[in-house]
Formats: structure tokens, C-alpha cells, sequence
């Protein structure tokens, strides 16, 4: 692959200088530089405009040679840095004038309306800048004239015809194509089917390499029940689309259990891969970024989602070439599965393929040239079966010659001359375009094709698209931040003053024209996202060349002086070793990746001190994002960097914004999501008069929002406004926001006093507002019907389609909530309204969706004036597809929908929720056609029978003693079921009046559920009465069983017929424990607990060792009352062990390194007599070992100097343990040692590769660490509970250079910081139940603050996490 440093940059010039020119056009600034400067002024920046559009129009030739001519190329080049610097100039104009404006603002508290009107009263004051500015003026100028004398010898002036594309704002929707219209690869995608349904492998019939323009190759034999089929070809050639193909088959979906569809990265990281697998398996929507620390835990976890299962994996586009090593990793973690399993990978690469040893090879060539006609003419035409004239045929056809058979290249031209299908000069155009051949070394890469398709998108819309270089490939985009990024970056074209449509609305149209030619496509894996191929990434690189850089630190790579945008992907640490570049220039600041613009959070990122302070020297930004980083504190510094639009602090651990942010008068996003410590905005936030988009969703410990704060009259987005205790800031500060769009979160509603500023806060005219949440709590001294006529008067506009109401007090909703007029409200959240005595009418609400209720302390009755005025054509609650009840505390009684008729309510409900509704008697009163899953927890009043639901696929029953089961049978389609006894509370003695057994239905019921998959059964009573013989069976399609209780009393009958078992947990079980031959087989995960036979069972029938061959975690807890069982556990694939709270456990067996060989975890916890490892040695693959509890052990083996795979070592709380007799494991990593003693005898300095340290509870240290006792590898340092600790030595940990995280945890009699200053490395100081030495290290008086100066994540006692239940995560 090419660097970016070997593209040039290719046309989208003319778009720049088009907005320069318009911006030197407006009398407002004309009037402002010709009012303060002399006539020298006005006439260099008339010149300055006409030197610029003569080069322009030079540039729009040079576009086209610069190909074929390097002196035209670095013209253009040097024209484009020449286009930035007018541009910073031009903004640094409008920033200098905006900011005098908001001084006088400030001065006469008078709103001015322009800038031009207090010129007179300016003018002193500006005489200095344009000074300046007249300098600066007439060196750009100088350039361009520079420029436009160079262009005769350049041979680029030519009259220049009219822009080759015309505008056209409409868009044609049949740009929208169906992306399962392919053509030309049945034949391949049907051998791929052939393969799979061959099973295990490939037939006799298909046992070939399938060679599709390359030569054969050998056969190798299948490794761990995986086929591997590998599909290969350049780029755009139709790989992603053949494996889309095969993925999407109704037989892929009929064989395989489960599909993972993954992106590779550019780098191939097995860890990733298996944890992107482990997530999509999941279920999940948040992303996380798994490190290799945790790469065992999510093997396990594949390993057991995976366990008896055929899976199909799709690894699409893999760069690298893959190690064996990394290979195998993802191999053994898929071991588990059913034969059959597959993996499909596509590659550019041959040799790539050829590493990983395919069963099947499919060579693809390019498409025959009928098949890539088809294709052309159903994009061009909109019908494969189109006969056009003569002409056009023969042009199109020309084009698709051209295209060379790559689909991708196919596709987007047939998209761009869809939009001219009548206008036969633009199809010559295309067709005779000398840039098809302009790039002969990059033509494999069908770069000419896409970079025509390039050439017709509108000008601005080129220079969003050249921006999206700067993200990795396979980037998740989210449209609505994309836009705000082009926005700050001055992309988007600004609209005409008579024009509805915003700056935002403008840039979706360019994300829109960007998806419609194929630049943009929605992700596999999460649809509100997008993601760009890699031809088209490609593309964007090329196009931006030198001026956009994604850093990679990996790669040495010359950074060019004309770089101007800059992303990078976050480390843990980042310093400005890492992030050296030349900033005067540098417009975009940006990590990606792993912390920022990700959806998950969890992971923890440090920077530099160093790299916040250069911060300063970044003029020129207009993005700068810290996301992500846990920093505390923002330079004052940041508010000299006057050009910024965009800053993003999300996911930070800042306490507060320095005032100085309020000089940033060019500012429109400013993102502040889940800034858990920020207790308020600065009080000028009044002043960021351009400010469009204030994002502060999650920073729960907010007070109130900044006087004023309705003067951001552009304010598009407001995603929380928190009303003061003394409402000061008065909420009427909402009727400023006349232009809100998105969600609104109003906290602590219940401090208003006087409707009338709710009223006035003018919520029914905000017709943008999708979403609304009201959070009345409050002023508890305020009386309740307050309440209802604060929430009467913040009725929303009608077009609302989200809304929330929580902490309301008051006796009634009000009748707006239920009014059918808001005919767009698919979501409803009505919580802890705690005086209801009932609900408002709901079921006539058109589209409502999602419904639910919970914590209402008085409501007893949800009768006929919920489901709302009959109407014998219309069913209430039409559209709903999940209801919740929850906590409903009084609750009794829930009627029946009472008009009869054919009319019926919840007729597509598909999910019904009722829990801890103690109360709630009878039954339900439903028919639910359409419902998929039942839970019902703790309602054990309820006597009536099971819901009419046939088509019921998962059902959840808890605490529900008196509800009659005898339709269990008739419930067949289940694939979940959940039966849990009743639920004894601590002052419960007895079972509930009246309640009947659920067991002998399910008994009955389960060998009928031939669909089962998953089984929970939990019941706490003693059963003397079960009659022995008359056993119970479960279906065969059963994969996970938990049982609880003491009705088993034939476990081998009971599992007999389970043969696709992979997950079981035993609790309370007193017979014996034994499995069928074969039956084990495919189990994965096994936890036994309090089962008192244990030791008397043998798990495995005699002589059926290898029945536990998918074995791979085992948990025992509670079930020994002697000595371990060695055939017990007998799995020669087992990967993690765990045995806690064994009372009588004192030794493992001999033999566990041949017995386990694969054990890579093990961990005995709270087992006080266990003294005795094996004297024959650990496993040899054990790589985290934790002994905890363990009160008489006295010493860790002698042997375990040599577990050289031992990685993580956690020893606490054995009390007898002194020290090791021989070293520590030499290449640890990780390692916990808690309540020991002496830990000077453990020589942890000898461990050269130790990266943490945690050391617990040690009762006589007063000084730690002591001097040469920690080894110089370590990052991470814990020291907990240390009650007699007084002193830190500073010189010890000066010693260590890569130390970067300092935590210390209830110290309370530390104070001193000896021996030196705390290492300058330290990103992270954590001080926690430390009150002595963290008031020291507060500002400003505190004796140690110069020492935390320089630390950028400084963590103090005086942070607690904010507990106040909120309403932030109901949108």
C-alpha cells in the first residue's frame, strides 16, 4: 500500500476559491477594513480579490495537466497553501472585529445588531490591528500576483469553458440503489453455498481449488473443525460484495447458528478480532476497544458463545499478513464450534490467503463484460433490461470498457450519468475524459474511475469529502458530527438570507450527495453509522494529499510544513514525543479511534502536560478535540486560539472550564458529554455569540446554567438546561432558543415558582424538538398541584416524537401527554410520579412504540381511561411494541379493554414487562397476538392464567406464586424459559397463601418446547415428595441450563437427551452428579455450586474422559466437604478454573499439567485450608493464577520461577504466607499482593517486566516505597490501605522513568511526599480516603501543589461519584 505521502493532490480547488472570493465580496467587510484602514488598504484588498480570480480561472486548467507537467502540479500545490493562508487571514479579520463587537455588547449591555453600526465608536481602538493587517494583506496579495505571472509560462491561459457540471439541486432518487443488486457473481457465490452445506468441508464434488484467473493450489486438511475459504482480487473487484452475497443467503442462514460480520483493520490484531466477534455475538451496540490484557477473558467468552454452534465468520478485507501466532489465536478461540464453521476472508493479497491455508480459493477476475453492462444500465437507466438509442449505448458501453470490469468503478459511474441521462455531451465528457488514463501507476487501483466520479460532485462537497482522509479506514462516521466538523472548518456554503434551510441542513445535503454516489455506505454492524471502502478512503488520501495526515506512530513518516489537518489514534499515554508536528499551520486536532468518537468509553487515556500547554501555539485551529483524555484541568491558554469552532472536552475528568473559553467568539460546537466532575459553565458563556451546538448529556453534577445564557439566539442544540435552586438563571432564558432541534433534558423543573417563566420559555414553539425530557424534582417545599401546572404549561410543539416526565408530584398527568395530536411520539417514559392515583389516556396516541411506567407509589387502577375514547375502526394502543410496568407498588387491578367487538388492544405488541407490582391481582387481562416475550418478576398476587400469546418465544416468570401455568403446554414456540420460586425475603418464613407449583407444568410442559434453548429454573423449597422414576426431560434443542433447588433428584435422566448442550449451572443439588456418555460433548461452561455429592460423583461416565473435549471453563463453589476429585475434572481443553468457598479443599492433584494443558486461568478464592499446589507442577499455558483466602497456605511453589507463561499474579489474604521460596515467575506483568507480610522479601526489583503493581493492607509500613525495592519497568503503581503510612519516597519513584499512574487508596495517616518532587512521567495522581496529604495538594495554598503541576489527571479526595438519579440515558 502507499503512503500518503506518495499521492498528489488532485482538483477541488475552484470550490476554495470560490468561498474566499464571496467572503472579500460583503459590504460588511469591506466597510470595516475601508473604514479603519487608508486607501492603500481598500486597494489591496480589491487586488487581492482580482489577483485571485484570475489564478482561478488558471487553476481550473491546471486541474487537468498537473497529471502530465510536475511544474504545473507544484503550482497548484503552492496556489492551495497560498488558498489557507488568505483564509486564516480572512478569519482572523472577522474574529478581531466579532470580538470588539461583543466588548461593546459588554460595556452598553445593548445587543448590537451589526458591526458596521458602531464603527465610529471602534475606531480608536482598531487602529492598531490595522496596522497590521494592511502588512499582512499585501503579502498575500503579492503571492497571488506571484501566481498569475507564472501562467503564460505555464501554458495555462486559454479561455476556460463553463464548468463541465452544472448545478443541480434536485436529486434524482433513483441515485438510491438497492445494494443486493449484483450481477456476474452467482456462479461463485453458489460454489461458496456448495461448500457450506457440505458441512465439515468441502465435497468430493467441489474438492478443487476453484481457479478464476489464477493458478491452482494445494489442498490443506481442515485445523479445528474451521473451513476456511478465502476470496481474493484487487480492489473494488466485488469481494465485500460476493461475501455480502454468501452471508446474506437464506442457506448461510438456515445452516450456521451464528454470524459475525467484521471489518479487519489495516493492522491485523487478533485481539480485536476476537472481541469484535465476542460483541457481535453479544448483542451489543457499544464499542470497546479490547487490549491484550484481556485477551484470555474474551477467548473464554468466544469460546462459550461459540461452543456447539456453526458459525459463520466474514473477515472482510485483510491487509497484513498474517503471523501464524496471531492466526492461531483466533483459531483455538473458535475451537469449540460445530463442525462446519466457517470463515470467510477477503484479501488483495494472495499471499495473504495462501498463509492461512483455505480450503477454498476463489481468484476472482474482473466482471465478463455482458455481466458489467447489465450493471451499468441498471444504474445508468434504472433497468438492467433498458435497450437505449444507439448513441447512448454506444457511449455507455465506452464507459464500462473503460471501467476494466470492476464493479465498484461501474457503480459510481452509473450513478453520476443517471443524473444525465438525457444530455448526451455529458456522457462524451465522461466517456473521451483524458483523466482516464492520466494515472497509469495507480490504475489497478481504478483511481481515474473514482476520480471522476469525484470531479462531479459540487465544489464544496469535494472539500468535505478530501476531509474524511483524515480518519482511519473502516471508521464507524456519525453524519450529524461529521457535519459539525466540516461546519467548523468552513466548508459548507453558507445560505442565502432568504433561505429556510440552516448551515446543518446544507451539510446533510453534502453527506447525502456523498451516499448517494457510493463515497458513503450504512455499516454492517451498527446502521445509524456509516463507514467508506477502502477504494474510496483511498481516493479521499489522494485527493487531500500533504495538507491531511492520519499519524500513525507506528511509521516514521515525514510530516510536509503544509500540513494542515491532523488526526491521530489515541494511546494511553500520549505525549508530545508521539504528537510532534509543526503546529503554526495546523488547523484540525483530532484523535480518533480508540477513546474519542467512539461509542464506548470505559478505557482510560492520559496526555501530557507538555502536549496541553503547546496547545497554545496552535492558532490556526478551528477543531480541537480532547476527548476522551481523563485530564482535570484546561489551560487558560485555550482562549488564544481565536479562530476554534469546534472543542470537544466529552468523556473528560475536568472540573471546571477556564473563563477564557468565553473569548473564543468564533465557537459554534462546544461538546461537554459525561463531564461527570464539571459543576458549572464559565459566566460569560453569554458571549460565544456564533455558538450553535452546547452538548452536555451526562455531566450529572452540573448546579445551573450561566446568566444570560438565552442570548445564544443560534443555538441549534441544547441537550440539557438545569434550572438553580434560587432560579436566578430563570428557565425563561429558553425562550431564547428559538431555533432548538434534537433532545432537551430540563432537570430540577420543580425549583420553577412561577409557571409563567415556563410559559415563557415557549416549549410548544420549538417544532424542532424531537425529544423532552422534564425532571420535576426540586424545591420539596413547593405544594404538588405546583406541579401539574408546571407541567401543563411545558407543553411541547405537537411534532415532539420522544418525551419523558420524571420526580412529578403531582395527583394527575395532564391530558396533553395522551392527546392523539401528537401523532409523531413513538416513545413515552412516565417515572416516580409518585401522587397518581391513575394513568392518562394513552392508547389513542397513533405511533406510539415504546411505553413505559414505573415507581408510581399511589396508583391502583390502569382501567378503561387508559386505553382512551372507543372507537369501533381504531385499536388503542395501535402501534406499540413494548410496555413496562415497573414498581408499581399499590397496583391492583388491570381491567380489560371493555367495548368488545373485533376491535382489540396492543394488536402488535411484541414485548410485555411487569415487575415488582406486588400488588397486581387476577390476571392479565390480554390477548396478544403478536407478543415475543413475557416477564413478569414478583407479582405474586397474580392468580390468573398466561396471556393468549402463541407465537411467545421468550418467558420469564419470578416470584409469581399463585399464576396458573396450565397453558404452558399450549406454548410451544418457546426459545427461553425462565421459572423462579418464590422469592424469600429476610423476615419470609413461609411461602405465599395460596401459591401454586410452577414445576410439575413445566415438568409436563418442556419435552413439547422442541424449539428450547435456554432453561432457568430456580426453586428454594424442599421437596420430599417427588416421585422417584418419574424424572423430568428436556428437549434436545436445549443449549444452557441453570438450575437452582433440590426437585432433581436424577440428574442423568434429566440431560439425557441433551445433546447440543454448551452452558450449565448447578445450584443445590443433593444427588449425584453424573453426565451421559456423549452428552458433554459440546459443553463449554460448567458452574456447580453448594452440590454436598459432589466429591462422590463422577462427572464423566468411566471410560468417556474425552467427553468434556469442548470443556473450556469450570467455577465449583460450596461443593466439597474432602479432597478434590481428580477424574472430576477432567478436560484436556479446560482454559479456566475456578474453586472457591472449599472449605476442606487443602491441595490440587498431581498430574494437572497433563490433564489441563490449555489452562491459561486459575483461581482458588476463600478456601482456608488449601496449603498444597501440585508437586508436579502448574500447567504449562497458565498465564493468571489469583489465590486469595487461602489462610493456611504458606508459601507459593518453589517451581514457580519457571512458569515462564505466568503473566498476572494476584496473592491476598493469606495470612500465613510469608514470601516465595525461590523468584517470582520472570516475566510477569501484573501482580496484586495484598495483606502479606514483609514485602521486602519478595525482591519485586528483580522482575524486569512487571508493568503494575498493586500492594494491599500492610499494617506496620510507614514509608514506602523503600529505596532500589521496585523494578524500573513499572507504569502503574496501587498502594492500598496502608493505615501507619506517613511518607511517600519521591526518590524511589524518580527511579522509575516510565511510571505514569500513581493511585493511592485509604492512607489516612499519610502527609509527606519525601526525597524529591514527584516523576515528571506521572500522568495520573489518585488519592483517595487520603485526606492529609490531598488537602495538601489543593489549590491554591496547598504545600505539594508544585509538585502536581505538571500531572494532567490529578484525582483527589474531594471527588465522590454523583449518585442522583437522572433522566440522561432515556434518549
Amino acid at each position: 500500500m502507499e503512503t500518503a505521502g506518495t499521492y498528489v493532490v488532485v482538483p477541488f480547488i475552484s470550490g476554495f476559491f470560490n468561498v474566499l472570493i464571496d467572503r472579500l465580496a460583503p459590504e460588511d467587510m469591506r466597510n470595516l477594513l475601508m473604514g479603519y484602514g487608508d486607501a492603500s488598504t481598500a486597494a489591496e484588498l480589491s487586488q487581492l480579490r482580482n489577483s485571485m480570480i484570475i489564478v482561478k480561472r488558471a487553476a481550473n486548467i491546471a486541474e487537468e495537466k498537473q497529471e502530465i507537467d510536475g511544474d504545473v502540479k507544484r503550482w497548484l500545490d503552492d496556489v492551495k497553501h497560498a488558498l489557507y493562508d488568505a483564509e486564516n487571514l480572512l478569519d482572523t479579520i472577522g474574529t478581531e472585529a466579532l470580538r470588539k463587537r461583543v466588548q461593546c455588547e459588554t460595556i452598553s449591555g445593548t445587543v448590537i445588531s451589526s458591526i458596521t453600526s458602531v464603527v465610529g465608536g471602534l475606531a480608536a481602538a482598531l487602529n492598531p490591528f490595522h496596522e497590521g493587517i494592511d502588512t499582512r494583506i499585501r503579502k498575500v496579495n503579492q503571492r497571488f500576483v506571484g501566481f498569475s505571472q507564472l501562467i503564460d509560462a505555464l501554458g495555462l491561459r486559454s479561455d476556460l469553458e463553463q464548468s463541465k457540471k452544472q448545478s443541480d439541486d434536485s436529486r434524482d432518487t433513483s441515485y438510491f440503489i438497492d445494494e443486493s443488486m449484483t450481477y456476474g457473481r452467482a456462479s461463485e457465490r453458489d460454489q461458496i453455498i456448495k461448500v457450506l452445506e457440505d458441512g465439515a468441508g468441502v465435497s468430493e464434488s467441489t474438492e478443487r481449488q476453484i481457479r478464476l484467473g489464477k493458478e491452482a493450489k494445494e489442498i490443506v486438511p481442515l485445523e479445528h473443525n474451521i473451513c476456511v475459504i478465502a476470496i481474493v482480487g484487487m480492489a473494488g473487484i466485488g469481494k465485500t460484495t460476493l461475501a455480502q452475497l454468501v452471508y446474506n443467503h437464506p442457506t448461510a442462514s438456515r445452516i450456521f447458528d451464528l454470524k459475525a460480520w467484521i471489518y479487519v483493520p489495516e493492522r491485523f490484531d487478533a485481539t480485536y478480532i476476537i472481541g469484535e466477534t465476542v460483541r457481535i455475538l453479544d448483542g451489543t451496540t457499544s464499542y470497546e476497544r479490547f487490549n491484550k490484557d484481556k485477551l484470555q477473558l474474551h477467548q473464554e467468552k468466544l469460546r462459550e458463545q461459540v461452543a456447539g454452534k456453526r458459525i459463520l465468520i466474514i473477515l472482510d478485507d485483510i491487509w497484513e499478513e498474517i503471523l501464524h501466532d496471531k492466526w492461531q489465536k483466533v483459531l483455538i478461540s473458535l475451537k469449540p464450534a460445530a463442525p462446519g464453521s466457517t470463515i470467510i476472508v477477503t484479501t488483495r493479497n494472495e499471499h495473504i490467503a495462501t498463509n492461512l491455508h483455505p480450503k477454498l480459493t476463489l481468484c476472482l477476475d474482473q466482471l465478463p463484460d455482458e455481466d458489467a453492462w447489465t450493471l451499468f444500465k441498471a444504474l445508468a437507466f434504472g433497468d438492467p433490461q433498458a435497450a437505449p438509442d444507439e448513441n447512448f449505448e454506444t457511449m455507455g458501453r465506452k464507459v464500462v470498457a473503460k471501467c476494466g470490469g470492476l464493479p465498484l468503478a461501474i457503480a459510481s459511474l452509473g450513478r453520476l450519468l443517471n443524473r444525465f441521462r438525457s444530455n448526451t455531451k455529458e456522457w462524451e465528457n465522461v466517456a473521451s475524459s483524458a483523466l482516464w488514463d492520466s494515472h497509469p501507476d495507480v490504475r489497478k487501483e481504478i483511481l481515474p474511475a473514482l476520480l471522476l466520479s469525484f470531479y462531479y460532485l459540487d465544489e464544496p462537497v469535494k472539500r468535505c469529502y478530501a476531509y474524511c482522509s483524515i480518519f482511519p479506514k473502516n471508521f464507524q462516521f456519525d453524519k450529524e458530527n461529521l457535519v459539525l466538523l466540516w461546519m467548523a472548518e468552513g466548508f459548507i456554503q453558507m445560505p442565502t438570507s432568504n433561505s429556510s434551510k440552516t448551515v446543518e441542513d446544507i451539510g446533510e445535503t453534502y453527506f447525502d450527495e456523498l451516499k448517494a454516489h457510493s463515497f458513503f455506505q450504512v455499516s454492517n454492524s451498527e446502521q445509524q453509522y456509516f463507514v467508506m471502502h477502502d477504494l474510496i478512503h483511498d481516493l479521499a488520501v489522494y485527493v487531500m494529499g500533504d495538507f491531511g495526515l492520519m499519524l500513525d506512530p507506528n511509521f516514521s513518516i515525514n510530516v510536509s510544513e503544509k500540513l494542515r489537518h491532523l488526526s491521530y489514534n489515541q494511546s494511553k499515554y500520549d505525549s508530545d514525543e508521539k504528537l510532534k508536528v509543526n503546529a503554526h499551520r495546523l488547523r484540525t486536532f483530532l484523535p480518533v479511534g480508540s477513546g474519542a468518537f467512539s461509542t464506548d468509553h470505559s478505557c482510560c487515556y492520559y496526555l501530557s502536560k507538555s502536549v496541553l500547554k503547546s496547545l497554545e501555539q496552535f492558532g490556526c485551529l478551528r477543531v480541537l478535540s480532547l476527548c476522551g483524555y481523563k485530564i482535570t484541568h484546561i489551560p487558560d491558554s485555550i482562549g488564544s486560539l481565536l479562530l476554534l469552532r469546534y472543542l470537544d472536552f466529552s468523556f473528560t475528568n475536568i472540573e471546571e472550564l477556564p473563563d477564557s473559553i468565553c473569548d473564543l467568539s468564533n465557537l459554534q460546537t462546544l461538546l461537554l458529554r459525561h463531564c461527570e466532575r464539571l459543576k458549572k459553565l464559565p459566566a460569560m458563556t453569554k458571549n460565544l455569540l456564533h455558538l450553535r451546538h452546547l452538548d452536555i448529556e451526562g455531566t450529572k453534577r452540573l448546579e445551573e446554567m450561566p446568566n444570560d445564557i438565552g442570548k445564544l439566539s443560534c443555538c441549534q442544540t441544547l441537550t440539557g438546561f438545569v434550572v438553580s435552586k434560587d432560579n436566578k438563571n430563570s428557565i425563561r432564558e429558553l425562550g431564547g432558543f428559538s431555533q432548538l432541534r434534537g433532545s432537551l433534558c430540563i432537570y430540577r423543573l420543580g425549583n420553577v415558582v412561577d409557571e409563567a417563566d415556563i410559559y415563557q420559555a415557549n416549549l410548544s414553539g420549538k417544532a424542532h424538538l424531537d425529544g423532552l425530557a422534564l425532571g420535576l424534582r426540586g424545591d420539596a417545599s413547593l405544594p404538588d398541584n405546583q406541579h401539574e401546572k408546571l407541567i401543563d404549561a411545558s407543553k411541547p410543539h405537537i411534532k415532539l416524537g420522544r418525551l419523558a416526565i420524571g420526580s412529578y408530584r403531582g395527583g394527575k398527568i395532564p391530558d396533553w401527554v395522551g392527546d392523539k395530536a401528537y401523532c409523531n411520539l413513538e416513545f413515552l417514559h412516565l417515572k416516580s410520579c409518585s401522587n397518581c392515583v391513575k394513568l392518562p389516556s394513552l392508547g389513542q396516541l397513533p405511533s406510539l412504540k415504546h411505553l413505559i411506567i414505573n415507581d408510581f407509589e399511589k396508583l391502583k387502577t390502569v382501567g378503561q381511561e387508559f386505553y382512551g375514547q372507543h372507537n369501533e375502526s381504531l385499536s388503542p394502543f395501535k402501534s406499540l411494541v413494548t410496555l413496562e410496568f415497573v414498581r408499581l407498588k399499590q397496583w391492583k387491578n388491570w381491567y380489560r379493554y371493555g367495548y368488545g367487538g373485533e376491535v382489540e388492544p396492543f394488536v402488535c405488541l411484541e414485548k410485555l414487562i411487569v415487575w415488582d407490582c406486588e400488588e397486581l391481582e387476577g390476571d392479565i387481562p390480554l390477548r396478544l397476538p403478536s407478543l415475543l416475550a413475557l416477564e413478569i418478576h414478583n407479582c405474586n398476587k397474580l392468580d390468573g392464567p398466561l396471556p393468549d400469546c402463541l407465537k411467545l418465544r421468550k418467558l420469564d416468570l419470578r416470584s409469581c406464586g399463585k399464576l396458573d401455568l396450565t397453558g404452558l403446554t399450549k406454548i410451544t414456540t418457546l426459545t427461553e424459559l425462565s421459572l423462579c420460586g418464590t422469592r424469600r425475603r429476610l423476615n419470609e418464613t413461609k411461602r405465599i397463601a395460596n401459591a401454586k407449583d410452577a414445576l410439575p407444568f413445566a415438568k409436563e410442559a418442556l419435552p413439547l418446547m422442541t424449539s428450547l434453548e435456554k432453561l432457568t429454573i430456580y426453586d428454594d423449597e424442599e421437596r420430599s415428595n417427588v416421585t422417584p422414576g418419574l424424572g423430568w426431560h428436556l428437549p434436545s434443542s436445549v443449549r444452557s441450563v441453570t438450575i437452582t433447588g433440590h426437585f432433581i433428584q436424577e440428574f442423568h435422566t434429566f440431560i439425557e437427551n441433551c445433546t447440543h448442550l454448551q452452558y450449565m449451572c448447578i445450584k443445590g443439588l443433593k444427588c449425584l452428579i453424573q453426565f451421559p456418555p456423549g452428552q458433554s460433548r459440546l459443553l463449554n461452561y460448567l458452574e456447580i455450586d453448594d452440590c454436598s455429592r459432589l466429591e462422590h460423583s463422577e462427572i464423566i461416565d468411566e471410560g468417556d474422559f474425552v467427553g468434556f473435549e469442548s470443556l473450556h471453563e469450570v467455577r465449583i463453589s460450596q461443593s466439597f466437604s474432602r479432597e478434590l476429585n481428580r477424574g472430576l475434572l477432567a478436560a484436556r481443553n479446560l482454559t479456566a478454573l475456578s474453586l472457591s468457598y472449599c472449605c476442606y479443599l487443602s491441595s490440587l492433584p498431581t498430574g494437572m499439567a497433563a490433564h489441563f494443558p490449555c489452562l491459561q486461568f486459575l483461581s482458588i478464592v476463600d478456601c482456608p485450608d488449601f496449603v498444597k499446589f501440585p508437586e508436579d507442577g502448574l500447567p504449562p499455558k497458565l498465564q493468571t493464577m489469583e489465590i486469595k483466602g487461602c489462610d493456611h497456605l504458606a508459601g507459593l511453589p518453589n517451581y514457580i520461577s519457571s512458569c515462564t507463561s505466568l503473566e498476572r499474579l494476584s496473592v491476598c489474604y493469606c495470612s500465613s504466607l510469608i514470601s516465595t521460596v525461590g523468584s517470582l515467575p520472570p516475566y510477569l506483568k501484573f501482580l496484586e499482593l495484598g495483606h502479606l507480610q514483609n514485602y521486602a522479601k519478595w525482591n519485586l526489583n528483580q522482575l524486569t517486566s512487571l508493568q503494575e503493581l498493586r500492594i494491599l493492607g500492610d499494617r506496620s509500613v510507614e514509608s514506602f516505597p523503600e529505596n532500589d525495592s521496585l523494578p524500573n519497568s513499572l507504569t502503574i503503581l496501587y498502594i492500598y490501605r496502608f493505615p501507619k503510612l506517613r511518607s511517600i519516597n519521591c526518590a524511589e519513584l524518580q527511579r522509575i522513568p516510565c511510571l505514569r499512574e500513581l493511585e493511592i487508596k485509604y492512607c489516612q495517616s499519610l502527609l509527606l511526599l519525601c526525597d524529591g518532587d514527584l516523576p515528571q512521567s506521572l500522568y495520573r495522581l489518585t488519592l483517595r480516603g487520603c485526606p492529609k496529604l490531598a488537602s495538601r495538594c489543593h489549590k491554591p495554598d496547598g504545600h505539594y501543589v508544585h509538585m502536581t503541576s505538571h500531572i494532567t489527571c490529578l484525582d483527589l479526595d474531594d471527588y465522590e461519584p454523583y449518585s442522583e438519579e437522572r433522566l440522561y440515558n432515556i434518549f
